[in-house]
């Protein structure tokens, strides 16, 4: 942003090119793949994949964020 400016074109910086992808957010629970390879693994839709998640996260070990 320093280098470009207020109303600068920081796409085109070469920093942004190099880490651009690191930074996209790809939602978990939305499927992203093609509509055979969806069919092909169960057809789960957006229901069950949150279901899953709960279910994951809940039986994972967590470090408490306060102390008890």
């Amino acid at each position: 942003m320093k280098a470009v400016g207020p109303g600068g074109a920081f796409l085109e910086q070469d920093h942004t090119f190099q880490h651009f992808r690191q930074a996209l957010w790809k939602p978990k629970l939305l499927e992203r793949r093609n509509w055979d390879l969806w069919e092909k693994d169960g057809a789960r839709d957006i229901f069950k994949a949150a279901e899953s998640k709960t279910l994951e996260m809940l039986s994972a070990d967590y470090e408490p964020l306060l102390p008890v």
